[in-house]
Formats: structure tokens, C-alpha cells, sequence
């Protein structure tokens, strides 16, 4: 049995302020045995790649986004990605679309910004998580060597002294407007 902690990024797109979903689907990875750096609401992709970039070990990078307004938040994809950036697997989830009729494009609009995998349902994350893993091998091998080395550093120094519950549970939400520190890496307990 694999007892490996594997990593993924979570945040709610750049326009969205929907929080309880966001932390319900972080509580359900953890459940899962994921850890979550949880970027919160209203994050713009560019905090996803500085995310990826001080978490070289993460697997993947996902996005909900309730408030229909997906793919403008996530048009600068393509241009972060051709600058070398969130160069790992992009999931979306929620309402991608404004409207009771979802136009039948919006999936194929959304893969062109290069959305890697959209989801209808949070539930199946842990699934396509481990699909995604068990597609690349050699990809986990380098991430656990990764792991091992930066265990106690950076990862370690974030979490220390924080003392806090909150802070391992992945709170690192803010309301629209306010700057911080938003990062917070959590497991279950």
C-alpha cells in the first residue's frame, strides 16, 4: 500500500468568492489522503503557478469556479503555460458556464485554454488523481525524491509555529479585496 502524502493545489478561480465548496473539497482530499495547499477565493492563475512553483511536488492544480465566469478567469492559461508556468495537470470543476443552458461548447472552449480535465462531479477527484498518477510513474518516483529532500524545509518551515488547527485545515481563504498570506498546507487531523 502506497502510505505516500501526495500533493495537490486548490483554489477557486479569480472572479469567484464561493468558499464552502472550495473547503468541503479539501476536507474530502484530505479524507482521501491528500495534502491541500488551498489557495482560496478569488485567485488568479497567476498564484496558482507561484503555488506550483513553491510546491514542485504537487500533482496537480484545481480550479473550481461556481459563478459561471471560468473561462475569463482562466484566459491567460495558454500564456502562462507557454512561459513554462502551472506545468502540471489543470482540473475544473463547478458551474463554467452563466445560464440555465450551457452552451455545448464550453468544454471544448475551456480544453483550448488548456484545462486539462473538467469535472461535473468533486467526488471523482481522488479517482482522476490517482489516474493521473498511475499514468505517469515516473513523474510520483521524482515527486516522492523531491518530497523527501525539501520535507523539512520548506515545507516544514511553513508549518511551524503555526500552532493552529485552522492552519493545517487549510483556512487560507480571504474575502474579495484583502491581501495576505493565503497558503496553507493541511492533512487530515
Amino acid at each position: 500500500m502506497d502510505t505516500t502524502r501526495h500533493l495537490v493545489i486548490l483554489g477557486v478561480a479569480g472572479s469567484d468568492a464561493h468558499a464552502v465548496a472550495n473547503h468541503l473539497i479539501a476536507m474530502h482530499l484530505r479524507e482521501h489522503g491528500y495534502d491541500v495547499v488551498n489557495l482560496g477565493v478569488c485567485t488568479p492563475l497567476t498564484e496558482f503557478a507561484d503555488a506550483v512553483d513553491a510546491h514542485p511536488e504537487a500533482e496537480a492544480v484545481i480550479i473550481g469556479s461556481l459563478n459561471g465566469h471560468a473561462y475569463a478567469d482562466l484566459r491567460d492559461l495558454p500564456q502562462l503555460r507557454a512561459a513554462g508556468r502551472l506545468g502540471r495537470p489543470v482540473i475544473l470543476g463547478g458551474n463554467l458556464s452563466v445560464g440555465s443552458h450551457k452552451a455545448d461548447d464550453v468544454h471544448d472552449r475551456l480544453r483550448a485554454l488548456g484545462v486539462d480535465h473538467i469535472l461535473e462531479n468533486p467526488y471523482e477527484l481522488p479517482l482522476v488523481l490517482d489516474l493521473l498518477r498511475a499514468a505517469t510513474p515516473g513523474a510520483t518516483r521524482r515527486a516522492k525524491k523531491r518530497n523527501a529532500r525539501t520535507r523539512t524545509g520548506t515545507r516544514a518551515a511553513h508549518l511551524q509555529g503555526t500552532g493552529t488547527r485552522a492552519a493545517h485545515q487549510g483556512t487560507g481563504t480571504r474575502a474579495a479585496g484583502q491581501r495576505g498570506s493565503r497558503t496553507a498546507v493541511g492533512s487530515r487531523g
